[in-house]
């Protein structure tokens, strides 16, 4: 099983390891809100295509082939990881979608073929790039980036305590 397998089943089984704590499966939806954050019109209209096409699916085989289709029309001139984030979003409208339309045993083989067939495109695209190495270097760098991110919020805290401090020592 190459790395890619594990991932992908990690993005549709909460139970596997990949999902404990910061893990890959956390920066996966990191990559993806950074990139809705930075592109929130392109996202949005993505999602909404993917919504109306989604009107005419009621079985398995047509969500599938709406899976493909979308993975089929990603943009060309996106990085590795931009495309990525686009895959699993989009994967994630559709599975979302089709937990809601379809039957629980029918959601539950569009779930496994779905899951085989991200795995299978992620191969496809990107060959042996993708490697437990590099998706470790991905969870590694989205994590610095949240840490980061995190420090930032604390500055405001700082300053406002810093001020209190200085008013009260003007009082005394």
């Amino acid at each position: 099983m190459n790395f890619n397998t594990r991932v992908c089943e990690a993005f549709f089984n909460f139970q596997c390891d990949l999902n404990k704590g910061d893990g890959i499966v956390s920066s996966i939806y990191a990559l993806i809100n950074r990139h809705r954050s930075t592109n929130k019109s392109y996202f949005a209209c993505l999602e909404h295509r993917i919504r109306r096409e989604s009107a005419s699916c009621k079985t398995k085989e047509s969500f599938i082939k709406l899976l493909i289709q979308c993975w089929r029309n990603l943009p060309e001139h996106c990085t590795k990881w931009s495309t990525v984030a686009l895959m699993f979003f989009i994967t994630d409208v559709v599975d979302t979608i089709a937990r809601i339309v379809l039957g629980e045993l029918e959601y539950q083989h569009f779930k496994q073929e779905a899951e085989k067939l991200l795995c299978y495109e992620l191969d496809l695209k990107y060959k042996d790039s993708l490697t437990k190495y590099a998706w470790d270097v991905f969870n590694i760098c989205e994590n610095t980036i949240a840490k980061r991110k995190r420090v930032v919020l604390h500055i405001p805290d700082i300053i406002c305590a810093f001020v209190c401090i200085y008013s009260a020592y003007k009082l005394l």
